[in-house]
């Protein structure tokens, strides 16, 4: 195959795969670029904020019924359940070293 003279076929092949791959170094570059200037939500912000909206829907929800006895007392079983639930959310990423085996 190395004695062969290379054909138009081959050399078409071998300049798209050159082109693809100089587009994607050049996209990675303008990424890693730019990558400071854009705002980003983390991963840890997201439930958060998920969980502060649902907060407001129920608020809403309870408020338009008029048969609720003690808003103080289920605001602050929500506002608990909550927190747990975002505290469970932001641990859970985290590795635990107490079930490891082995020194690493």
């Amino acid at each position: 195959m190395l004695n062969q003279r290379p054909n138009r076929g081959m050399l078409k092949i071998y300049m798209l795969g050159s082109t693809l791959a100089m587009l994607g170094l050049v996209g990675g570059l303008v990424e890693t670029i730019f990558l400071p200037f854009v705002e980003q939500e983390t991963i840890e912000d997201t439930p958060v904020e998920l969980m502060m909206e649902k907060k407001k829907e129920k608020k809403q929800v309870l408020k338009s019924h008029t048969t609720l006895v003690c808003p103080e007392v289920v605001d602050v079983l929500e506002t608990v359940v909550i927190e747990n639930k975002a505290k469970h959310l932001v641990t859970a990423g985290q590795r635990s070293s107490a079930n490891r085996l082995h020194a690493s």
